[in-house]
């Protein structure tokens, strides 16, 4: 985030100024919003629009990244950061091949008293090896008690994974 923004001054100062807003919002979003048990999806959709934006803007050029959401549940409360982690892995993680495409695919549709993720990022091995899989594990492991905790028996968590991609779902059962 800060990073992204010092490197923008003196090159493109608008640029600069619209993503320290959107990095400022992203901490404004998980100091207070996120105080609250349960929050509005929209705020969560609004908060992983940013963040897409921001890694967009932090890595230019070399990455494919397609945002897809659908929301017909407009009013409903969904417990905050649950798809973050997730989202956030899929760039930590992601690869950085010089030959192939580097992609991160993010997918939110939300009908039918039903929330469904999917989120999908080209990896290498040696990434994961060099950044350590510890964070990404505690990060993981909380969401998943969380799940357990706030929604037993009402979600639907999978991790796939081949040579290059690495794919998380989750269904999360509103009623």
């Amino acid at each position: 985030g800060i990073n992204s923004v010092y490197h923008l001054i003196g090159q493109n100062d608008n640029l600069a100024k619209n993503t320290l807003l959107k990095f400022s919002g992203l901490l404004r979003y998980q100091l207070y919003d996120c105080s609250s048990d349960f929050i509005d999806l929209e705020k969560e959709i609004s908060y992983l629009k940013d963040y897409v934006a921001m890694e967009k803007i932090r890595r230019d050029e070399d990455v494919k990244i397609e945002l897809e959401i659908e929301n017909e549940l407009p009013n409903t409360k969904i417990a905050p950061l649950l798809l973050t982690p997730f989202v956030e892995n899929a760039f930590k993680y992601l690869s950085d091949f010089e030959e192939k495409t580097n992609e991160v695919y993010l997918k939110l549709i939300a009908k039918n008293d039903q929330i469904n993720i999917s989120i999908e990022n080209t990896y290498e091995q040696e990434i994961i090896d060099q950044r350590g899989t510890k964070s990404k594990g505690i990060g993981i492991e909380n969401v998943k008690k969380r799940l357990v905790l706030i929604y037993p028996e009402k979600h639907d968590l999978q991790f796939t994974q081949n040579d290059e991609r690495f794919i998380v779902q989750l269904k999360i059962h509103l009623t």
